[in-house]
């Protein structure tokens, strides 16, 4: 017998997903949320104790190490019976973070940029624009919820109506915010020949006005500052020359599950498009040496008799959270999978709710197939996916 079988990892999206709320809810406790908020975590953290070793939760999000810390931070703040976990995964699978006992995160594994590429990047920013303010904060955020990491500290203590911010992480993300009256397109070129004349694994996008960044600006020296898009450039690692996503780590940990024979079982939930890699199940088949033509039709793919039975045995189980708007192509497949009776793609259209209910149900739906991982739950773990 395999005791290493029965074993569930529950790889979950954080925003709209694991927290399906917003962060408000966290300052203010405002009603009803706070409470459905209470409820879910309250029955997570049974379920989590009941399973014991046999159950998981790594948290994957696209925040970043202060950003997340600064979300927990509100949440122990709060309150609320949020269960505490051990694993995260940031910036969408490229750094790997472990939590301490008192809730402090530390990176164990992320991927690098040198400090001379940050050097020459801000070479060229400054070569572009000439008297441009350079500030350097911990993140391109604001002063109310990061206090003196962010931006908006630095730019209180010395505003310019031309300027840009630039955040660089640990994990190999730079962000450069651009104050709006700044045209981005000529340093991001500059940028893109750099990458691709000395062969760095990195790929760089831009987005002006990015309504994910508001950040100060003045108009003159008597105006006061008002909040506007930044026009935003990103450099984010390779490996490989292959970017990095979601899909890394859960298809290290249903890989190892398979070639070890392992009898254990992941899932993967999440809500928004950087969860797509991950909770498609064809980009798990290669563990099986079974190739997929990504611009085959997908029902023809799903109707190979290689790709269905491989589908079946997979150990693993995706949740489509909310409204799955950005998730079709998942949807899709689910669609075509429960018509065939597979059902390996479920969905939680209310998380706060059904998150639970449906990890359950996956982890019942995986018992009725493999035997040895339903036999090796425990009984009391057991009873409790059948509620």
């Amino acid at each position: 017998m395999n005791f290493r079988a029965g074993k569930t990892g529950l790889y979950t999206d954080f925003d709209g997903t694991y927290f399906p709320f917003h962060q408000e809810i966290l300052e203010n406790q405002e009603e009803p949320l706070f409470s459905q908020a209470a409820r879910m975590y309250d029955a997570f953290s049974k379920f989590i104790n009941k399973g014991k070793e046999k159950f998981k939760v790594i948290i994957t999000t696209g925040r970043s190490l202060i950003e997340m810390q600064n979300a927990l931070n509100f949440l122990e703040k709060s309150n609320l019976p949020f269960p505490q976990q051990k694993n995260y995964i940031l910036r969408n699978g490229l750094e790997e973070i472990e939590a301490a006992d008192e809730g402090h995160l530390k990176s164990t594994k992320a991927a690098q940029l040198t400090e001379s590429f940050l050097s020459a990047v801000k070479n060229i920013v400054i070569s572009s624009y000439g008297n441009i303010a350079v500030y350097e904060p911990e993140t391109n955020k604001n002063m109310y919820h990061y206090g003196k990491s962010s931006f908006e500290y630095l730019y209180r203590k010395n505003p310019s109506d031309k300027y840009v911010s630039i955040s660089a992480e640990n994990n190999g993300t730079i962000e450069l915010a651009f104050s709006s009256n700044i045209d981005i397109d000529e340093c991001y070129g500059k940028i893109k020949r750099y990458i691709a004349d000395n062969n760095i694994q990195a790929a760089v996008e831009k987005c002006n006005n990015d309504k994910h960044f508001y950040m100060p600006y003045k108009s003159d020296d008597n105006s006061e500052y008002s909040y506007i898009p930044a026009n935003m450039i990103f450099i984010r690692p390779l490996l490989n020359n292959t970017a990095i996503d979601k899909l890394k780590q859960p298809k290290e940990h249903v890989k190892a599950i398979i070639e070890n024979n392992e009898n254990d079982l992941v899932i993967a939930a999440g809500d928004d498009f950087n969860d797509a890699e991950m909770l498609n199940p064809l980009n798990y088949l290669d563990i099986y040496g079974i190739q997929i033509d990504p611009d085959a039709d997908i029902e023809e793919t799903l109707s190979r008799p290689d790709v269905k039975d491989a589908i079946k045995k997979l150990p693993l189980i995706s949740i489509v959270a909310g409204n799955g708007r950005n998730l079709q192509t998942v949807l899709h497949i689910k669609e075509l999978l429960d018509r065939q009776g597979i059902h390996k793609i479920l969905t939680a259209k209310n998380p706060e709710k059904d998150l639970l209910n449906k990890v359950k149900r996956g982890m019942h739906i995986y018992s009725d197939i493999n035997s040895e991982y339903k036999y090796n739950l425990g009984i009391d773990l057991y009873r409790e996916i059948l509620k």
